[in-house]
């Protein structure tokens, strides 16, 4: 479980890299986005979008897929 926890970590400090560097803060959701994604709690259209965007995405998809395993991890 803790190589879920360390691909979360290691995606969201690309993340935060990116936005630091200027490097298009648009391509990627914000982590709060994908978090309420991963919760069922878009609404339509931006649930529409992210969805499109995992499509295209080779990081996103990884951590959506981690917050899986994450969600599951002992306290």
């Amino acid at each position: 479980m803790t190589d879920d926890r360390d691909l979360v970590v290691r995606a969201l400090r690309r993340l935060a890299e990116a936005a630091r560097k200027g490097q298009d803060p648009d391509a990627h959701p914000t982590v709060e986005e994908i978090i309420a994604y991963h919760a069922g709690e878009l609404p339509e259209g931006p649930h529409q979008a992210l969805q499109q965007h995992l499509l295209l995405c080779r990081d996103c998809p990884d951590l959506i897929l981690a917050l899986d395993g994450f969600a599951h991890l002992p306290e």
